[in-house]
């Protein structure tokens, strides 16, 4: 008996053996690759979908100043984080669905989306259990959980049907990514982040999908009468492949509707939307081919007409995300308008370039005055309403006088006087602008400008630390990793930073402190951020998985192009908000103040709490940390005050 159970058992492993050879030799190595992504995000989501049985587990947490900011800066922070992963993984999905058509599947960029999607599924289940657990009612939390795992469960069935060789229908796909986009959706709207107005924006994304959908529809119809006539098979296909490419370009709205901010979403959207216009135009030249029909072939261009249209309508309307709208306010921001051209006619050295863009400053002051005019006539309070009149007259009066130098520099272009009475002329022009024609109106828009680059360097440094973290196990460069591991840390620890001076600027725009204080958590996020894309980009070419190694190679990128927009912003917006520095400082003691007579009165009642985390040990240190770094601000402070400085 013993030997028979081996001899059966030898059989079956040997005939798994002989499959798993067969499914080797069968499979190519892109094909191979997909599985072995697709395997590990089934594993992944089988973890997560445990794990977010339960809430994270915390110690009972206090009512005092700092156990009450600890919880805000975490729940707001890991928000933030949950939302730039669902971003990255709707981005992914639709890359999934553009990529995998039937008759060419493109499975390396098939496999990329797919190990995206399994960096950020561990990342998303973590902070959800944090939320959940952090959440006032508990019922919401559970809300959460769940709805967490209806989206791990539809990123299951996607896996499933992306497989290689998978017999399952190409609708199994599709259906598969809209209930990803309607899942990841809901758990954005039960942490409470969609707002009104992106709920509205993904409704007429949606809308507009739908409409290139019928339209499209239309064309086939037509396309397929003429193929009824000519009975030809090449029109038939056309229009087969047209109307695949708007099933996928309904499915992909459907997945990045609820986070079309994302760059990436628009990205994935813009690229099916193109995919529609190509098959239509294929189409639309076998058509004219087939038949001379001039009723056939009118009734073929009208409707391709009413496609192209639908089509403009979808990709307008994806241009009104938060990003092009920051676009619109920096161009028709005068005083960043006036700054630019200053800039860069002082560094230059050019004398015509230098005369081209005394024009432009002339027309951004000519603006910036209409500007100021304009809220000086809306204002009720005269004082306020003087000072405005009083910084245009100014503003005009030294434009006049760069008017003239830019005139006699023309004159003689290569008399270095000239040139830089120009420069002088436009260096006042500048110092005006900042220190008098800054209205509270252009302030905010500079603001709103910072807050929106702040996001998006928050979002891309997120998506750079998964990247990074997942890149590590791939690479056997133990030195560099541990730099990025050590830049990793100390950007981690400036994101909520810089979270919460955009929460705070969002609720008050026109205080002060609120404004100062998001610059200054801009400027102290540039030099980690911009250290840990330079540790990523050492790292890239040591790792060993293709996938891992070029995701984290966009992340870089995008995270070195969000740092430089975050300086530009940060720039514009000191030299516009700075002056009340002393002011801010003096709130932030007076703040201080009330947060000590809090604390010790929640020590003298017993209500103080430890931190999640935080022991006698790493509080000692962090206070001998502060204290020290009080200590050189306060030298720094006396030396600059002796000196005049």
């Amino acid at each position: 008996m013993y030997v028979l159970i081996v001899l059966i058992y030898s059989f079956f492993v040997h005939f798994h053996q002989l499959q798993q050879t067969r499914i080797s030799s069968v499979l190519s190595e892109p094909q191979r690759a997909l599985l072995g992504y697709i395997s590990a995000g089934q594993e992944a989501l089988n973890r997560a979908e445990k794990d977010l049985e339960t809430k994270v587990q915390l110690p009972p947490l206090g009512t005092d100043p700092g156990s009450l900011q600890w919880r805000e800066e975490t729940l707001d922070t890991s928000k933030q984080t949950v939302t730039t992963h669902l971003a990255t993984m709707n981005a992914a999905t639709a890359q999934v669905v553009t990529a995998s058509q039937p008759d060419e599947i493109d499975h390396e960029a098939v496999g990329a989306a797919v190990s995206q999607i399994t960096q950020s599924i561990p990342e998303v289940t973590k902070e959800v259990r944090l939320i959940a657990a952090l959440m006032d009612d508990d019922c919401t939390g559970d809300k959460l959980l769940e709805a967490t795992r209806k989206l791990c469960n539809a990123f299951s069935d996607l896996l499933r049907s992306a497989e290689p060789e998978s017999k399952e229908p190409r609708q199994n796909l599709l259906n598969a990514a809209t209930r990803v986009g309607e899942a990841s959706g809901q758990v954005l709207s039960t942490i409470g982040e969609e707002s009104v107005e992106s709920r509205e924006l993904h409704d007429m994304l949606l809308g507009l999908a739908k409409a290139v959908a019928n339209t499209t529809a239309a064309l086939v119809l037509k396309a397929k009468s003429i193929a009824a006539v000519t009975e030809d098979e090449a029109t038939r296909n056309k229009a087969s492949q047209c109307a695949l490419a708007t099933s996928q370009l309904v499915a992909c709205a459907r997945v990045v509707g609820p986070t079309i901010q994302s760059p990436a979403c628009r990205e994935q959207l813009e690229a099916a939307a193109r995919e529609v216009a190509k098959a239509v135009a294929h189409l639309a030249e076998v058509c004219n081919e087939a038949t001379d029909n001039q009723q056939l072939r009118g009734d073929l261009t009208a409707a391709a007409k009413d496609v192209s249209k639908s089509l403009t309508d979808l990709l307008e309307h994806i241009k009104l995300s938060a990003r092009e709208k920051a676009r619109r306010v920096e161009n028709e921001n005068p005083v960043d308008n006036v700054l630019v051209a200053t800039d860069i006619l002082v560094s230059s050295s050019d004398p015509q370039e230098m005369i081209r863009q005394a024009q432009q400053l002339g027309k951004a002051t000519a603006q910036l005055i209409e500007s100021i005019k304009g809220e000086a006539e809306s204002q009720h309070d005269s004082n306020m309403q003087r000072k405005l009149l009083e910084a245009a007259k100014q503003l005009a009066d030294a434009t006049a006088r760069m008017v003239e130098a830019a005139r006699l520099c023309a004159g003689n272009p290569h008399d270095s006087a000239h040139q830089e009475t120009l420069r002088a002329a436009a260096e006042e022009l500048r110092v005006i602008t900042t220190s008098t024609a800054n209205t509270p109106a252009i302030k905010r828009q500079l603001i709103g400008r910072l807050e929106q680059c702040a996001k998006q360097a928050a979002s891309s440094a997120t998506q750079c630390i998964t990247a990074a973290q997942n890149s590590l196990i791939h690479s056997n460069d133990v030195q560099t990793k541990e730099i990025l591991l050590q830049d990793c840390q100390a950007v981690a620890d400036q994101i909520p930073r810089l979270v919460a001076g955009v929460k705070n600027t969002l609720s008050r725009p026109d205080d002060p402190n609120a404004q100062l204080g998001l610059i200054d958590a801009a400027e102290m996020f540039l030099e980690p951020g911009a250290q840990m894309a330079g540790s990523a980009r050492e790292l890239q070419p040591t790792v060993m998985d293709q996938a891992a190694s070029q995701q984290l190679g966009r992340c870089a990128v995008n995270l070195t192009h969000a740092i430089h927009d975050l300086r530009q912003a940060a720039h514009r917006a000191r030299e516009a908000c700075g002056g009340n520095e002393l002011d801010a400082a003096l709130e932030a003691v007076r703040n201080l103040r009330n947060v000590l007579s809090d604390t010790r009165r929640a020590a003298q009642e017993g209500s103080l709490r430890p931190l999640p985390g935080e022991t006698a040990d790493s509080c000692f240190k962090q206070l001998a940390a502060a204290s020290n770094s009080v200590d050189v601000s306060m030298h720094q402070l006396m030396s600059a005050a002796q000196q005049g400085n």
